[in-house]
């Protein structure tokens, strides 16, 4: 079953809210300035604000971005991507551009009663002078309305045409472009031009001129309705920023997206997109100047905006979207749509008229139903805490899953770059994306996307500092220390501690790259630099990646899985061999299903990815299809875990396979398989539980010297600790072996290599004699064991102990150290690992039991046949739950037919030879059998 956990409609606050609070991504404007209402488009609503009242409401859509029909209230109308929004003041009507929808709807204000006024919803063109419910539009983002004339202009975006309703009719015309992708037909007819990507029209219906801009071309065209002749009005169709104080056809634009007429002062406002900036044409003169935004690219959640300062002064952002003038007053209204601002100018002068700067931020200390993210786009989770990558809040948000309270663990929601070693909480970050824990060394890695860095938080400390990058965006080459080597736009990373590694994507840059923490430099080990495709089976340092977004790690196969965006392909780097190749996706985006043969199943853009060692499967979000994807190394079959291909948000407590999730940013697997999806919602998916435990149930894991196992159990655990109990030693001259049992209650663990954390306490059992209480586990709840490094392991074997059969298994398999060990749980609850090591004090001819402690300096040992210095005297009781003495003493020897009589052998020669050598000697464990 599939749940939201945290979050709710992106940029959504809530009804009646004061438009100082923030309407995130805001993008189109209309004014009715009589009534004293302004429309705003912002994602997937139409919100109205109430300019007396100070007060925003949703006019029309819903949480839910579709279609759900006509003739319905409009609040309760769903809607998808409304690009334009329009009012006919004489009908009291209202129009939006239903872009996605491919439809254009209208809205009566009497009634609030929503209905389709063109389209069919069918992204396709089929023919003019039809009715217009009857005709198909494609991607329609603005409409112009005619009042004088009875006419509505419809920017019939990617069918690259403008089109007329006559609304005395009902019926659709073409008025300009004849649906071919050029930039050609200047001084013709309207109906014969090209454009590349038409969005916007403004009408001066005095001197009967329709002014259309084609951004993709850098062009405004303008068309004498008398003649219906195309002339070029102002842009040359190249890139560029000059050309201010001289004719606009000599001017060059960077995506000129809307325009906005001022009938009084005949002046056609551009919004000049990519430049930042708003420009304005004197159509009398055909001169253009700056009008506002100084040119420099600001960024998004700008924070406190800038007011009372010259228009041309003040920074606008790159996705400055709508303008609307009010002749009246003779203001201009603008959209700066990635700062979630609507900003005014009059007088020359700029100041806000609605908007925080902040992009859907609430706060922290909210129930995670209250809390509301920002495009986030990575997940990971450590215990009790999850955390998230809020990345236009320019922060690291961290739920605690006791409290289910919601705070800040890094940023301060202003984007930017402040420095190093001060508390992250202080530290401005830059649409911060991937996020990485390094539990063993208790470190939180993120990559500080904007500000081209890697960064690493010291959990202990709270201390930020960079990890590589130094912002600067260049590629300046291989095996130089990290923190001098440049990255753009680093994303997902990935923690190899046992290899001390740490692999990220530098997106920009087309690699992958990894920095060794021992050397601290950073080299590339996939990708050239090159978003194109040049074939698989080959060294994966020379392939080229098309923007290479999710990486995975499989330590036990030394796998490194790689989701190759634009290349519509999912695979995999071989680490033993160096290549790469294609293990699902055809190269070209699709989906043609399920339980298939994962190389012959199309794949729509694949971004982040997870492996799950435990099941041994690859995990990854099919991001145009919306769903999340399970690869199968085993099988090589490709099979559905969450998703539908639907987009919108439909509901919780419902299957996952069921569950319309949007396009998937970023997920992780834990306890809950926690995902995050555009809506700004994270969501967790209970399905098989890896790590559950119960009273009935066996689990074979693998834990990893240097890698962390989570556990969850089904009863409390009173006094859980370690003890360390010691196998036959049938083993190679010169090795002592041991077991490391984790269980309900006892003492003993391994020094520096067992450490355990619960709820954010972290404890570490010992084996020097150092006492140490444990801790209470509570059922249902997340618990970390940690198998760290130990100077003095060498080698690592594994064994499990079946409580269920009361026996010890052989050993498997001898590794080296740093190497996969198995392990198990049980209804009793113990994790067995053995750990084999080199004891310095164990003499050649050693031959039957020996007990050796590890983890100190110098190792202590006790053997029977031979001459060993023994341990200090001490002894420390073991309570074991019912039935498991029988299969931890037959575990040590292997067989429970003759434990009993080695443990009395044992204690007679260690008597006789303390006897002899007068040396105390009391065995290091006592068996007690009690109840858990």
């Amino acid at each position: 079953m599939i749940n939201a956990f945290a979050g709710g409609e992106e940029g959504y606050l809530g009804e009646n809210i004061l438009s100082n609070n923030s309407v995130m991504f805001p993008r189109c404007l209309g004014y009715d300035r009589e009534k004293a209402l302004m429309y705003i488009c912002s994602l997937h609503r139409i919100y109205q604000l109430n300019i007396t009242s100070n007060l925003i409401t949703t006019f029309a859509g819903t949480a839910l971005y579709g279609y759900n029909g006509d003739n319905i209230l409009a609040n309760t109308a769903q809607l998808y991507n409304p690009y334009g929004v329009a009012i006919d003041f004489i009908n009291n009507l209202v129009y939006i551009a239903d872009s996605s929808n491919n439809r254009i709807r209208v809205v009566d204000r009497a009634t609030n009663i929503i209905k389709t006024f063109a389209g069919t919803g069918v992204n396709t063109y089929n023919g003019d002078n039809i009715a217009a419910i009857n005709a198909t539009i494609a991607g329609p983002e603005s409409i112009t309305i005619d009042s004088v004339n009875n006419l509505v202009y419809i920017a019939d975006t990617q069918g690259r045409r403008i089109r007329i309703v006559d609304r005395a009719t009902g019926n659709i015309t073409t008025f300009a472009g004849k649906g071919v992708n050029g930039n050609t037909g200047d001084n013709g007819l309207a109906t014969n031009a090209q454009f590349r990507n038409p969005t916007s029209v403004a009408v001066d219906v005095a001197r009967n001129l329709v002014y259309i801009v084609d951004s993709s071309s850098n062009r405004v065209r303008v068309v004498n309705r008398t003649s219906n002749i195309i002339k070029a009005f102002a842009g040359t169709g190249t890139t560029g920023s000059a050309g201010d104080y001289a004719t606009a056809t000599s001017a060059t634009f960077n995506t000129p997206v809307r325009l906005s007429f001022d009938s009084i002062k005949n002046l056609l406002y551009i919004t000049d997109q990519n430049n930042a900036r708003i420009r304005v044409v004197n159509c009398t003169s055909n001169i253009i100047t700056p009008f506002a935004g100084t040119g420099s690219i600001g960024v998004g959640n700008i924070g406190l905006p800038q007011d009372n300062i010259l228009a041309t002064s003040a920074p606008l952002t790159n996705l400055i979207y709508d303008t609307l003038v009010d002749t009246v007053e003779d203001r201009v209204f603008i959209i700066d749509k990635y700062a979630s601002l609507v900003r005014v100018v009059k007088n020359g002068y700029v100041s806000t008229f609605a908007g925080s700067g902040y992009n859907s931020y609430a706060g922290d200390g909210f129930d995670v139903s209250y809390c509301r993210f920002n495009y986030p786009m990575d997940v990971v989770s450590d215990n009790n805490l999850v955390y998230i990558s809020d990345v236009y809040n320019n922060r690291i948000r961290v739920i605690d899953r006791n409290t289910n309270i919601t705070t800040t663990f890094a940023g301060t929601g202003i984007p930017g770059y402040n420095g190093d070693n001060i508390l992250a909480t202080n530290a401005q970050l830059n649409s911060p994306i991937g996020l990485a824990i390094d539990y063993i060394n208790n470190l939180v890695y993120i990559s500080d996307t904007g500000n081209n860095r890697v960064r690493v938080v010291d959990r202990n400390t709270g201390i930020i500092t960079t990890f590589a990058g130094t912002g600067q965006t260049a590629y300046n080459g291989e095996n130089i220390r990290a923190t001098n080597a440049n990255m753009d736009r680093p994303r997902r990373i990935v923690i190899d501690n046992p290899n001390n590694l740490v692999y990220f994507t530098d997106l920009g840059n087309v690699r992958i790259r990894v920095v060794n923490r021992t050397t601290n430099n950073i080299t590339t080990i996939a990708g050239r630099g090159s978003t194109t495709y040049n074939g698989d089976n080959i060294l994966a340092y020379d392939a080229y990646l098309g923007n290479a977004d999710g990486i995975a790690l499989d330590g036990v196969n030394n796998l490194l899985y790689v989701g190759d965006n634009t290349n519509q392909r999912f695979r995999v780097i071989n680490f033993t061999t160096g290549n790469i190749t294609t293990i699902a996706g055809t190269g070209s985006s699709g989906y043609n299903g399920d339980n298939v043969v994962a190389s012959t199943a199309p794949v729509g853009y694949p971004s982040a990815t997870k492996f799950d060692p435990y099941n041994n499967l690859v995990y990854f979000s099919d991001y145009y299809n919306s769903r999340i994807r399970i690869y199968n190394p085993s099988t090589k079959n490709i099979t559905l875990f969450a998703g539908t291909g639907a987009a919108n948000f439909n509901g919780n407590d419902i299957p996952a396979v069921t569950a319309n999730i949007g396009t998937v940013n970023g997920f992780t697997i834990d306890h809950l398989n926690v995902n995050t999806d555009v809506s700004g919602r994270v969501k967790g998916s209970t399905g098989d539980i890896p790590y559950s435990v119960t009273d009935d149930s066996k689990l074979s894991l693998q834990l990893q010297v240097g890698k962390s196992l989570c556990f969850n159990p089904s009863v409390s655990l009173v006094g859980f600790q370690s003890f360390i109990l010691f196998n036959y030693p049938s083993l190679p001259d010169g090795l002592a072996t041991g077991i490391t049992l984790v269980q309900a209650s006892g003492s003993y663990s391994m020094r520096s290599l067992v450490s355990f954390s619960s709820a954010g306490q972290s404890i570490r059992l010992d084996t020097d004699g150092s006492s140490s209480d444990g801790v209470t586990i509570q059922p249902n709840k997340d618990y970390l064991l940690t198998i760290g490094v130990d100077d003095d392991v060498s080698y690592v074997q594994s064994s499990i102990i079946d409580t269920k059969k009361n026996a010890l298994t052989s050993p498997i398999n001898y590794l080296t150290d740093g190497s996969l060990i198995d392990a198990i749980l049980t209804d009793k609850f113990y994790i067995c690992v053995n750990t084999i090591s080199v004891s310095r004090s164990i003499q050649s001819n050693s031959s039957t039991m020996i007990i050796s402690y590890f983890g100190s300096q110098k190792r202590s040992a006790f053997v029977v046949n031979g001459n060993t210095t023994f341990p200090s005297s001490r002894k420390d009781s073991v309570n074991l739950g019912d039935g498991a003495i029988a299969g931890i003493v037959i575990g040590v020897v292997a067989f429970c037919a003759i434990v009993v009589v080695i443990a009395i052998i044992v204690i007679l020669i260690c008597s006789e030879y303390r006897s002899k050598k007068k040396v105390p000697l009391e065995l290091p464990i006592e068996l007690n059998q009690s109840t858990v």
